[in-house]
């Protein structure tokens, strides 16, 4: 029976077995994704992200995100279009505590967070984001294209999207994959490889404009016609 690809919609007829999991990869944009039927629940996904360390007093966990933040506001696509304290910032899973929002709040930004579990009523900017970060979230996605047209729509026509996740590219065989240490999180389901990103950006009216660092691809929402 045909298995779809999460990301591209081909038939994703390749599987990898990882201990009891199983995964299915793409031939066609090279993606991987676990097989939807092992995913958690939804309180049980809910409750592992509640034993992340990641607070403001944590001080590895705050300079990684500061890093981040440097990455992106100095990506030349994004310093060109002039980004400055008067931007509007958005970032897309903030999780438990949103600890990017408040760096960039304390960097003079207006921004704000939303999660699913623990800011959904957060409101998108009226008239949308000059720039929407996505960081160690996109991995989380049960449904990618969903999310990526969410995300889409939290930026303004021309705005940026940051999006922060381990790429596949270099994991040239299942063996390698399987014994990924980013693979491990329970709550990891959907990998991707540069070709994997572009094509699920795409189909979000998203285009891929370069990487602001390794794992850090920026995306531009293309200008309304």
């Amino acid at each position: 029976m045909a298995n779809l690809c999460v990301f591209c919609g081909a038939d994703s007829s390749d599987h990898i077995e990882a201990g009891t999991y199983i995964y299915w990869s793409c031939p066609v944009c090279g993606g991987i994704a676990l097989d939807r039927a092992q995913c958690l629940p939804p309180d049980a996904e809910r409750d592992r992200y509640t034993l992340h360390e990641n607070t403001l007093a944590n001080a590895g966990y705050r300079r990684y995100l500061e890093d981040f933040l440097d990455a992106v506001l100095s990506f030349h696509d994004i310093k060109r279009a002039g980004a400055c304290p008067s931007w509007k910032l958005f970032d897309y899973g903030s999780g438990p505590e949103p600890v990017l929002v408040s760096l960039m709040r304390a960097r003079g930004f207006d921004a704000r967070g939303w999660d699913p579990y623990f800011a959904p009523e957060t409101e998108r900017f009226s008239d949308g984001a000059d720039l929407v970060t996505c960081l160690e979230v996109a991995e989380h996605f049960k449904d990618p294209v969903r999310d990526f047209a969410l995300l889409a729509k939290c930026a303004r026509s021309g705005g940026f999207i940051a999006v922060g996740t381990h790429l596949l590219d270099g994991l040239e065989s299942p063996e390698a994959f399987a014994s990924w240490w980013y693979r491990q999180d329970r709550t990891h389901i959907s990998f991707y490889a540069r070709k994997t990103l572009s094509l699920v950006a795409e189909r979000a009216g998203l285009i891929v404009i370069g990487q602001a660092a390794p794992n850090v691809t920026i995306l531009r929402k293309e200008d309304a016609q």
